[in-house]
C-alpha cells in the first residue's frame, strides 16, 4: 500500500468515485474543476491510497483555502452538501488523517477540516473537535403518491394541491439564457434573505461541467409566462439533490417552492434515483429546518472535524449570532443588488 497526494487523476478516481458507496458528485474531478475555476483562492489536492497493485483503494479531495480575512485553511470540501473520506476501515482514516495533517503543518495553515456523513465514527476517537452544527434531510424514494402520504396535510400536501390549481407551469431549463433566468431569481432571493450569492461564472462552470454528463438539472415554476420561482438540482448515481433554489416574494400565496420540490420528487422517481435529498442545513437555522421535516424527511448529523481542536473551539462562536455576521446581512438585505453582489463577491473571495 502507498499513499501519496496527486494533482488530478483523471478518469481513474472518477472510476473509484463512481463504485465507491460514499462516492459522490462532490467527490468528481468535474466539481473539483468547478471549484478552482469560479474561486482563485481554492486549489484542490487529492489525498491517494494505492494497493500493491497500483489501483485506488481510498482517497479524500482536500482543498487549500488561502484567504487572510479568514484563514488559510484545508478543507475537505468546500461548498459541498455531504461528503465522505472514501475509506474502508480505520487503518485506512488514520493513514489519509495523518497525511491531512502533514500538509496542514506544511502550508501553514490556521485549521484542518474534515467533512462526514456515514464516516464519523473513523475520526470520533482522533485528536480532533467534532461540531454538528448541520443536519442532512432526505427521503427514500418510493411511488410519489404513497410518498406524499408521509408529508405533512397543512403544511406540504395542501400548499401542493394549492399550487397545482393556480395554473402554474414548469419548463425545465436547457441553455444560458434560461440560467440567467434562475440566477435573477436566485440573487433576488438571497438578497431579500439578506445572504451574499455566489458569482453567475460559479453557475456557469456548474452547467458547463455537469450537463455533458447529465448531472444537474434546472427548474422554473412560471406564471401567466413568467418564472416566479427557479432550483437546480444535481443527480449522480441513485441520489437526486436539491442544491440552490430562488423565489419572488411577491408570489409566496401561489405556493411556487411547493410546485417545484413536487415536481422535482416526480421526475427523480421516474428517473429511478433512489434518494431525493434536501441538502444540508445549519441546526441554527430553524425555519428550514422545520420545512424540510414536514415533507417527511429522515434526519441525519452531518459532523465536521477540526483539527487543532483549540482553533476549533475558537471558531465554534456561533457565526450567525455575532454582530458581524448580522451587520453583513442587514446591509446585503437593504443595499441595491449592484451593491450587494459587489460584497458577495468580496465575501466569497474568502469562504470556503
Amino acid at each position: 500500500m502507498t499513499i501519496s497526494v496527486e494533482k488530478n487523476p483523471g478518469e481513474e478516481w472518477d472510476n473509484f468515485v463512481c463504485h465507491h458507496p460514499q462516492g459522490t458528485i462532490y467527490h468528481t474531478t468535474n466539481w473539483m474543476n468547478v471549484i478552482e475555476q469560479s474561486f482563485k483562492h481554492i486549489s484542490v489536492q487529492i489525498i491517494t491510497i494505492r494497493n500493491d497493485q497500483n489501483k485506488i483503494v481510498a482517497g479524500l479531495p482536500i482543498y487549500l483555502v488561502d484567504s487572510w480575512i479568514t484563514g488559510r485553511r484545508l478543507v475537505s470540501a468546500p461548498f459541498a452538501s455531504i461528503f465522505d473520506p472514501l475509506i474502508n476501515n480505520e487503518t485506512e482514516m488514520d493513514t489519509i488523517l495523518n497525511m491531512a495533517k502533514n500538509m496542514f503543518k506544511e502550508n501553514r495553515c490556521h485549521y484542518l477540516e474534515i467533512r462526514t456523513l456515514q464516516n464519523s465514527h473513523f475520526i470520533d476517537n482522533k485528536p480532533f473537535l467534532r461540531l454538528n452544527s448541520y443536519k442532512y434531510h432526505y427521503l427514500k424514494l418510493v411511488e410519489p403518491d404513497k410518498l406524499k402520504k408521509t408529508f405533512s396535510r397543512t403544511s406540504v400536501r395542501q400548499p401542493i394541491k394549492r399550487s397545482l390549481k393556480y395554473g402554474l407551469l414548469i419548463k425545465m431549463g436547457q441553455n444560458e439564457a434560461a440560467l440567467k433566468t434562475f440566477y435573477k431569481i436566485y440573487t433576488g432571493t438571497r438578497k431579500y434573505l439578506g445572504l451574499p450569492v455566489q458569482p453567475f461564472e460559479f453557475f456557469k462552470n456548474l452547467f458547463d461541467s455537469l450537463s455533458p454528463m447529465n448531472a444537474i438539472s434546472l427548474f422554473l415554476a412560471q406564471k401567466d409566462g413568467d418564472t416566479i420561482a427557479a432550483l437546480i438540482a444535481f443527480k449522480y448515481k441513485n441520489r437526486f439533490s436539491l442544491e440552490y433554489s430562488g423565489y419572488n416574494p411577491n408570489y409566496l400565496k401561489l405556493y411556487p417552492n411547493h410546485f417545484l420540490y413536487w415536481h422535482a420528487i416526480m421526475l427523480a422517481y421516474n428517473e429511478g434515483y433512489k434518494i431525493f435529498d434536501f441538502g444540508r442545513t445549519a441546526v441554527s437555522n430553524h425555519g428550514l429546518m422545520f420545512f424540510k421535516k414536514r415533507w417527511g424527511t429522515k434526519v441525519e448529523d452531518l459532523p465536521n472535524f477540526y483539527y487543532p481542536s483549540s482553533y476549533a473551539i475558537k471558531k465554534n462562536c456561533n457565526r450567525e449570532s455575532s454582530l458581524q455576521y448580522k451587520l453583513v446581512r442587514k446591509v446585503l438585505r437593504h443595499s441595491p443588488m449592484i451593491v450587494s453582489k459587489i460584497i458577495s463577491g468580496l465575501i466569497y473571495k474568502h469562504l470556503g
